[in-house]
């Protein structure tokens, strides 16, 4: 399986999944606009708006054509398609028609994926799902099946929670906000799930026992036989 985290409007994936097998799996983590204003594309040119939304495009339409390729929903996603939840970075010139590009594609994402690989189950979402979060939502689990199907079918309300190392007033954020500082490196959050995600940029990425942040402009392997995670 190929993972490749937050996009914002980055071409890496294309080389990613140029390095795909037949029939593997690809899996985006999410965020897939809001460019930094200092980041250059891989052709070594200054990310606009414009070729952002382009490269989206892209991006959407690489799923349409593909069955093996999972969207996962961002903070940066969920911001876009709905314009009444709580703000951060975004293209304000072209809101309406992002929104729009969302809407009308939006059977394309999910916020969650799993998979059991040698009988360890991995729980995919954009910035990773806490225990404590799951308690402030009332919300309990007896397999990751389950867990998944409610995050798929959640409420926005408890989506749109976000904890104050992100700017927001909840105690704790969802598995769209909450930050990879907030998990404890020594204890699992949820017990024997490993959780996959990106988010919170870090230099090279994280990969523990527990858990693995990969938000750090490149896409990484997950081989299925010997469940290493490794950088493309």
């Amino acid at each position: 399986m190929i993972i490749i985290p937050d996009i914002h409007g980055r071409t890496f994936w294309k080389s990613a999944i140029e390095q795909k097998e037949k029939d593997e799996k690809i899996i985006f983590l999410g965020d897939y606009l809001d460019h930094y204003d200092y980041e250059k594309n891989s052709e070594n040119e200054l990310i606009t708006p414009e070729n952002a939304i382009e490269n989206f495009k892209e991006i959407l339409n690489y799923k349409k054509n593909n069955n093996n390729v999972i969207l996962l929903q961002g903070n940066h996603d969920y911001i876009h398609y709905n314009l009444d939840s709580f703000d951060c970075r975004k293209y304000y010139k072209y809101e309406e028609d992002i929104n729009m590009l969302f809407k009308d594609n939006l059977k394309l994402f999910s916020i969650a994926h799993y998979e059991i690989f040698k009988n360890q189950p991995f729980l995919f979402t954009h910035a990773g799902v806490m225990q404590k979060w799951l308690n402030r939502v009332n919300q309990k689990f007896s397999t990751i099946e389950n867990l998944v199907h409610w995050l798929n079918t959640n409420p926005w309300a408890a989506l749109r929670m976000c904890g104050p190392d992100r700017g927001g007033f909840d105690p704790v954020g969802s598995c769209l906000w909450v930050t990879v500082t907030e998990f404890d490196t020594n204890n699992y959050e949820l017990p024997n799930i490993y959780q996959i995600f990106g988010h919170t940029q870090l230099r090279s990425g994280f990969i523990g026992s527990y858990y693995a942040d990969l938000d750090c402009r490149k896409a990484f392997k997950l081989n299925e036989d010997t469940l290493e995670i490794s950088p493309l």
